[in-house]
């Protein structure tokens, strides 16, 4: 993998959680952000994505970190700023809980998996000609193996 992919807002949310977790609640940093790290390689293989070993490891996540310190106290690293997303995220985790959390708790169930409904019913509502061709593709390539190395 040449360049790590865009991070999304539900990644940025899980930072954020990650964030408060070692500064509010004293957890250990290097705990957290393997953990994250996990979470974010999780949520990506099952999505699909094709992830190597510098994939959200343990380094970026040191880096990132930083970015969300930055967000919260609206400085940079020198001319580095955070990213719009991450100050957004940022944002809403202050000034809108309530959207924050859903955002929070989609990409929980994002790590593990448990969007897989919800895509089969969108893509069920936004192709109903193919619904029987897509869930014979699924019985198809549902069990697909991904290698050891990937996921």
């Amino acid at each position: 993998m040449k360049r790590q992919p865009h991070w999304d807002q539900f990644e940025v949310a899980l930072l954020v959680d990650a964030y408060i977790r070692i500064t509010e609640k004293d957890e250990n940093k290097k705990t957290v952000l393997e953990q994250l790290s996990k979470q974010l390689r999780d949520k990506a293989c099952n999505e699909g994505l094709e992830i190597d070993d510098t994939f959200r490891n343990l380094n970026g996540m040191m880096w990132q970190i930083g970015f969300i310190e930055c967000a919260f106290r609206k400085t940079g690293y020198g001319r580095h700023m955070p990213s719009k997303l991450f100050q957004h995220v940022v944002d809403m985790y202050q000034e809108n809980r309530d959207e924050y959390n859903q955002i929070l708790t989609s990409a929980i169930n994002k790590v593990h998996g448990e969007n897989v409904q919800e895509e089969i019913e969108v893509t069920e509502k936004s192709m109903p000609g193919n619904r029987e061709a897509f869930l014979e593709w699924l019985n198809m390539n549902g069990d697909v193996k991904r290698s050891e190395y990937i996921c």
